[in-house]
């Protein structure tokens, strides 16, 4: 009769293994590996002479229960953080930590084996598993994700940016294996979109990563990548969040990559997207620096500066709120880069931080933009202002500020707007 070998967690956790699988690139020396592990266990298996003590299987379940609780899987994240509710033994988490990274990837399959094999509540084992699949992603990035494609969690929500991280990992050590294992997923649809748009967003994160590591070590075959994706799509993958921190010395071949082959009205956006990643309160140089690199087209400058203003935060690390020193730091910026864009890049920025009073108070970008709109000498700045859905939701005061409009037909379309 065959018998199920139940490893107790410390136990499984501790173990200095008696089987070594060496760390291997390759997908098939890796399924290999852990076909012979599996061979092991089954032999051990059918050895065993004894059925484990139902009161002994109660306890594992209880020790596996409360550690699962010390950790959240987070596709969001990188590896597991406290769960939601009672807080924590942080020393029992971190106990756990070390204990994983000092396991090999048998003891990892082990273990999981074991929680797989335990009545546990779902969502502890799917802490527990996700752990674990996080720890062997690191050791041994072409085991963990054969493991992840054998136990069917390839399409789960929850290890989308395990897959991610863990395909990174072997495509910094292999670039060619990470990329023949990837298109074999792809020629099975393990990443086909269910979306009536057809779009695979898991296949457009994945590939982004992909390319942004491919840039740095081989251009072309990053390129071959991108083309092989539908034209509507390659703006989208070169400026997803994988690719917000591209290295500085790949900017010129992102760049490049981009002119080459995404649609020609997606161009100036997407290269725009590196931009407020190089901001820093008010400091403009590190962007000025990348545009100059990649030699920018007057285009491209106009849409960064636009883009730029996205996420604006204070020079001033005390406050909360935009003050006239962050706007005039803008102006001169945009002043450099793209001349004719600096009071429409004004009118977004004061609009924006001023709904809902979000980053300025109405009141002061009304102020703001009076200035402006005087120092040009003319009304743009404060009728674009007065056109926005900041000044709509403060529709009396903006009301007012419509009659230090000059042009009579300008105001006149303001006052409508504003009714």
């Amino acid at each position: 009769m065959k018998h199920t070998i139940l490893v107790p967690p410390a136990v499984a956790l501790s173990l200095v293994g008696s089987w070594v699988i060496p760390q291997r690139s390759s997908m098939a020396v890796a399924e290999s590996e852990c076909a012979r592990l599996q061979s092991t266990i089954t032999a051990a298996e059918v050895s065993s002479t004894t059925r484990p003590d139902p009161l002994e299987r109660r306890r594992k379940i209880i020790e596996w229960t409360q550690l699962g609780n010390q950790f959240q899987s987070n596709p969001m994240m990188s590896s597991g953080t406290a769960s939601i509710g009672a807080l924590p033994d942080q020393r029992v988490a971190m106990r756990f930590y070390q204990r994983m990274e000092a396991m090999t990837a048998d003891e990892i399959i082990a273990t999981l084996d074991e929680i797989a094999s335990l009545n546990l509540p779902p969502k502890v084992r799917e802490n527990l598993e996700w752990t674990l699949l996080d720890a062997m992603g690191r050791k041994d990035p072409a085991a963990a994700l054969g493991l992840l494609e054998r136990r069917g969690m390839m399409k789960s929500y929850v290890y989308q940016n395990l897959v991610s991280s863990t395909l990174q990992a072997w495509a910094q050590k292999d670039s060619s294996a990470a990329g023949a294992w990837f298109d074999e997923q792809i020629a099975a649809g393990t990443f086909d979109s269910k979306t009536l748009d057809g779009v695979s967003s898991s296949r457009r994160s994945l590939e982004s990563a992909f390319i942004r590591i491919l840039l740095g070590s081989s251009p072309e075959a990053a390129a071959r990548r991108l083309a092989a994706l539908p034209e509507n799509q390659r703006g989208d993958v070169m400026s997803m969040y994988e690719m917000t921190v591209v290295p500085e010395e790949n900017h010129v071949a992102h760049a490049a990559l981009i002119r080459a082959q995404v649609p020609q009205k997606d161009q100036a956006e997407t290269i725009a997207s590196q931009v407020p990643f190089l901001v820093k309160r008010g400091d403009y140089s590190a962007a000025t620096a990348y545009l100059d690199q990649i030699s920018a087209t007057p285009v491209e400058r106009a849409t960064s500066a636009l883009i730029a203003i996205r996420d604006m935060v204070p020079i001033n690390s005390n406050s909360s709120k935009l003050s006239r020193e962050d706007f005039d730091a803008l102006r001169k910026w945009v002043g450099s880069q793209s001349p004719e864009s600096v009071d429409q890049v004004t009118v977004e920025a004061l609009a924006k931080g001023a709904n809902g009073d979000y980053k300025i108070k109405f009141a002061a970008a009304a102020d703001l933009a009076i200035e402006y709109s005087a120092q040009n000498g003319n009304d743009e700045v404060l009728a674009g202002f007065l056109t926005s859905g900041a000044a709509r939701r403060n529709k009396a005061v903006a009301r007012d500020l419509a009659a230090k409009i000059s042009d009579e037909t300008r105001r006149a379309e303001i006052l409508n707007f504003l009714k």
